[in-house]
């Protein structure tokens, strides 16, 4: 369970809510063109990264299960 919690908690944290307070502080109409696609990616890589934990941490949480630790 704690892989699960982890797995989203910390690529929310280190890659989704910092791009989304520095677009929110300086607004994206200010934000050149490059800079939003740079976010808008590491968004997306956060996003990737977020799924990725998540069946990583499904597959082990039934492993677990299935071998009666969990």
């Amino acid at each position: 369970v704690i892989d699960l919690v982890s797995a989203i908690s910390t690529t929310v944290v280190f890659f989704m809510v910092p791009v989304i307070c520095y677009v929110k502080l300086y607004g994206w109409r200010r934000i050149p063109r490059y800079e939003l696609v740079l976010c808008a990616l590491l968004v997306a890589v956060g996003g990737v990264a977020c799924v990725w934990g998540l069946i990583d941490a499904i597959k082990s949480l039934r492993t677990a299960v299935k071998n009666g630790h969990g």
